[in-house]
């Protein structure tokens, strides 16, 4: 299924006609014009309807709200919907400067994990580079984030100075 997917690609905007034709490689699924790159895509192991799609996004204005819009479909492609959820760190008064890398990975039941990296400053300006987690039980649409617990680490001192991370990869 996931050569056939690859493939014979029939994915689509939900602002988009259904595309019937199944010799298109390639779609839009986002919708947006911003610029996207580092893509990551997962089949859900138990429902191969189910897939999720992420990439780093350049635009939104000056400091936006996420690094990543999360694209999830029920139905091997033909549709496709966007999560609300927000890559935002959870600190009072966060603002982002930078970040993304998104990277999803299914568990043998079908909850679905999250990890992104936000670069970002606080109320104070100070800088901080932290790599989070969020995890679905609905394939991609709602995600539990906790708050408390939510980082996987941290880049030691601060900013860019240092160290910091590059395309996490879970498993």
């Amino acid at each position: 299924e996931k050569t056939d997917w690859r493939q014979n690609a029939r994915t689509t905007n939900t602002s988009s006609p259904a595309n019937t034709d199944r010799s298109i490689g390639e779609v839009e699924v986002s919708g947006t014009t911003d610029a996207e790159s580092e893509v990551h895509a997962a089949i859900n192991p138990t429902d191969s309807n189910n897939i999720v799609v992420s990439s780093n996004f350049v635009g939104g204005g000056f400091f936006p709200d996420r690094t990543n819009y999360i694209y999830y479909t029920n139905d091997f492609g033909t549709t496709w919907n966007t999560s609300a959820f927000k890559t935002a760190p959870t600190a009072s008064g966060a603002f982002i400067a930078g970040g993304g890398d998104p990277y999803f990975s299914y568990n043998d039941t079908g909850n679905l994990y999250f990890s992104w990296i936000n670069l970002w400053f606080d109320g104070s300006f100070n800088s901080h580079f932290d790599l989070f987690w969020a995890a679905s039980a609905d394939g991609g649409n709602n995600w539990i984030r906790n708050a408390q617990n939510d980082k996987i680490g941290s880049a030691v001192g601060t900013g860019l100075t240092g160290g910091g991370f590059d395309k996490e990869w879970m498993a």
